[in-house]
C-alpha cells in the first residue's frame, strides 16, 4: 500500500530515502522517489522533476495503470505537490479520458494527418498512407494502452500463417508502427514502446535489372544519332551519370560546370510537378562528366538557346535543361499576348514518351495493343462524338446512323521492359564491373549510406570479386612457355618429353587449365555440352581440372551467373545446366 511519507512530523526525507532504498522500498539518492497518495514525484536532476499518478487496476486485464509521466521544472517541492494535485484533478475530471480511450487506428490517422506538410515527397507521403490503411486493418480497434507485444507478435504470425502480406510489407509496416508507438511516447500516452524488442529483419533485396553492356552500348549509339531534344538529352544524362529521373527534369543550367566539368544536382522535379530538395542530403552531391558528355550537353545547350530564341524566350541560368514550352498567361492586365516562358517537363508525359521509345527501339514491348476509332455521328437529336471499335463503326453504318469517322487512337497497356531507374542500375552496375570501387559508386548515386549501395549491387560485387579472386589465382600459377621448358629440361623424369614451344603447347592444352579463369570457361564449355546431370568429380576429369579450389571457384561462378544449378546439398551434389543461351 502506498505510504505517505509527508505524514511523519518533522522527518528527514534524506535519512528515510537512504532507509527506503536499503530496505528495497525505494531507489538510491541520485533518483530520490517519494511516494505520496496515489502519485509519485521523481527527482532527475535539480530543478527538474517527474510526476504521476497511480489510476488502479484495469478491469479488463487486472493490470495497475499508470498515467503518462509529466515534467515539472521548479526547485520547491510545494511546488511539485500542488502540480501532483492539479494533475490529479485533471484526472478526476476525466480530462485524459479521451487519451486513454484512443486506439491504434485513430492514432495512426493523426499521426499521418501532421505529417502532411513535414517536407514529405507526395510518393513517400503516399507509401505512408498505403502502410496507415493495413496498420488500421491489423490493429486498428486495439486501445492504444492496451497494446501488448504480445499482440503483435500474435498478429504477425498470423499474417505469416496466412500469407497476407510479403515479408517486405511486413518488414516496413512493423517499423512504421515502431515509428507511430514512440511518437506516442513523446505524446505522453503509452510508457514503453511494444515494438522495441520485436527484430523483423529486412529481407535480402532482390537482384536489379540492369543492361548490359552490349544493350547498353546500343542503347548509347541510338541516343548520339538521334535527333537532340529535351527527352532524349534526359535519357542520355540518366545513362551517363546514373542520376534520377526526377533529378534529371529539376536539374537547370547553372548547376551544369562545363569548366570543372560536373553536374550539380539541387533540387527535383517530383510527379506532383513541384520542385523539391533531392532524396538526402547525400543526394545533393557533384557528378562528374567526361568529354563525350560535355560536348553532348553543350551541343544541346546551343540548340536550346536557338529553339527558344525562335520562340521570343531567352534561356537563362534558370532555364531547365530537359524544359517544355508553355502558355504563362497574361503578365498584365493591359497586355494582350500570352507569354511564353520554359518549363520544367511533366514527369508523367515524360514516362509515356520514354515507353514508346524504347518499344520501338526494342528495349520494351505492350502487352495489349488495341486501336479505336473516333467517331461523330448523328443520334436523332444532336451530333455527338465517341470512341468505338472498327466493327462497332461498321455496324454503326450500316444501321443508317449519319456517322463520320474522325480519327484512330492507338491505347497501349502493361509496359514491360527498360525503364529510367534501370538506366541508374546499369551506370551502377557497370561502373562496379569496370572495378571502380564503392565509395565512389556511392558518391555518384547519392546513397546516404554505403550499405545501401552494397545491399542493391551485391550481385555486380560478388561477380567482380569471383573474378578477382581467379585473376589473382592466374597471377600467382601463370608462368610463360620459356619458363616451362626451362623447369622440363631441368627435370630428369621428364627428359623424354619434347622441348620445343608447339609440344610444349601441347603438353599444356592436354595437360588442362592452368588457372582459375581458363578452368570456369573449360567447365562452362563441359556444361553447355551436357544432356544429362554431372558431379564436381565428373566436370573435373572432363576438364582436365587438377586443383580442387579450382573446380570449386568454377562452379560458383557459374552459378552466380545463373548459367549451372546445383541439385542438393551433399559432397557429392549434381549440377545442371540452366541457360545456355545466356552463355
Amino acid at each position: 500500500a502506498p505510504f505517505a511519507i509527508s505524514n511523519i512530523p518533522n522527518y528527514n526525507e534524506r535519512k528515510i530515502s537512504w532507509f527506503f532504498a536499503h530496505c528495497n522500498w525505494g531507489v538510491s539518492l541520485e533518483r530520490k522517489q517519494l511516494v505520496i497518495g496515489r502519485g509519485t514525484r521523481q527527482e532527475l536532476r535539480p530543478g527538474v522533476w517527474r510526476i504521476r499518478h497511480n489510476l488502479g487496476r484495469d478491469p479488463e486485464t487486472g493490470k495497475y495503470i499508470r498515467s503518462p509521466w509529466r515534467n515539472v521544472y521548479t526547485t520547491r517541492k510545494s511546488e511539485v505537490t500542488a502540480a501532483l494535485e492539479e494533475y490529479k484533478r485533471e484526472l478526476n475530471e476525466g480530462l485524459l479520458d479521451k487519451d486513454r480511450n484512443i486506439t491504434v487506428g485513430e492514432y495512426a490517422q493523426k499521426f499521418h494527418e501532421m505529417r502532411a506538410n513535414s517536407g514529405l515527397s507526395p510518393l513517400t507521403y503516399k507509401e505512408e498512407e498505403r502502410e496507415i490503411k493495413r496498420i488500421c486493418e491489423l490493429f486498428g480497434n486495439i486501445k492504444l494502452i492496451n497494446l501488448k507485444s504480445l499482440t503483435i507478435k500474435e498478429i504477425y504470425a498470423r499474417i505469416r500463417e496466412e500469407g497476407l502480406y510479403s515479408e517486405n510489407i511486413l518488414h516496413d509496416l512493423h517499423m512504421r508502427l515502431k515509428q507511430i508507438l514512440q511518437e506516442a511516447i513523446n505524446d505522453d500516452l503509452i510508457t514503453k514502446n511494444p515494438c522495441a524488442r520485436i527484430s523483423i529483419p529486412r529481407p535480402e533485396p532482390k537482384e536489379r535489372d540492369s543492361l548490359t553492356e552490349e544493350e547498353a552500348a546500343r542503347l548509347l549509339s541510338i541516343l548520339e544519332t538521334a535527333p537532340l531534344d529535351s527527352r532524349i538529352i534526359a535519357t542520355y544524362i540518366m545513362l551517363m551519370t546514373g542520376m534520377r529521373k526526377g533529378e534529371v527534369l529539376g536539374l537547370t543550367w547553372k548547376y551544369v560546370n562545363f569548366n570543372v566539368p560536373d553536374i550539380y544536382v539541387a533540387w527535383q522535379y517530383t510527379n506532383d510537378k513541384k520542385l523539391r530538395s533531392p532524396k538526402s542530403k547525400k543526394s545533393k552531391r557533384h557528378i562528374g562528366l567526361e568529354p563525350d558528355t560535355v560536348n553532348y550537353l553543350a551541343t544541346w545547350k546551343t540548340i536550346q538557346a536557338r529553339l527558344l530564341a525562335e520562340m521570343g524566350v531567352k534561356q537563362t541560368p534558370d532555364t531547365p535543361v530537359v524544359c517544355r514550352l508553355t502558355d504563362a498567361g497574361v503578365v498584365q492586365a493591359s497586355d494582350c499576348g500570352n507569354a511564353i516562358v520554359a518549363t520544367f517537363s511533366d514527369p508523367a508525359n515524360f514516362n509515356r514518351w520514354f515507353n514508346g521509345f524504347c518499344v520501338d527501339n526494342g528495349f520494351g514491348r505492350y502487352e495489349s495493343v488495341e486501336t479505336a476509332y473516333v467517331v461523330k455521328f448523328h443520334d436523332g437529336k444532336r451530333w455527338q462524338k465517341r470512341r468505338m471499335t472498327k466493327e462497332e463503326y461498321y455496324d454503326l453504318k450500316e444501321s443508317g446512323v449519319p456517322a463520320k469517322y474522325v480519327k484512330s487512337e492507338t491505347d497501349c497497356k502493361n509496359y514491360t521492359g527498360l525503364t529510367p531507374h534501370i538506366l541508374r542500375h546499369t551506370h551502377a552496375t557497370l561502373l562496379i564491373g569496370a572495378g571502380t570501387d564503392l565509395k565512389t559508386v556511392q558518391a555518384r548515386l547519392g546513397h546516404a549510406q554505403l550499405s545501401t549501395t552494397m545491399d542493391i549491387y551485391a550481385h555486380a560485387i560478388a561477380a567482380k570479386d569471383a573474378e578477382a579472386a581467379a585473376a589473382f589465382n592466374g597471377v600467382i600459377t601463370h608462368r610463360s612457355i620459356s619458363e616451362i621448358a626451362a623447369t622440363l629440361i631441368e627435370t630428369e623424369q621428364l627428359a623424354c618429353i619434347p622441348k620445343s614451344d608447339e609440344e610444349i603447347r601441347q603438353i599444356m592444352e592436354e595437360a588442362g587449365p592452368r588457372n582459375g579463369i581458363e578452368a570456369t570457361a573449360a567447365v562452362r564449355e563441359f556444361a553447355l555440352a551436357q544432356t544429362k546431370d554431372f558431379t564436381k568429380r565428373q566436370a573435373m576429369e572432363a576438364c582436365r581440372i587438377k586443383s580442387m579450389k579450382w573446380m570449386s571457384n568454377a562452379l560458383v561462378s557459374l552459378q552466380r551467373e545463373g548459367a549451372i544449378k546445383k541439385l542438393g546439398e551433399s559432397k557429392d551434389a549434381r549440377y545442371r545446366t540452366l541457360q545456355p543461351q545466356k552463355v
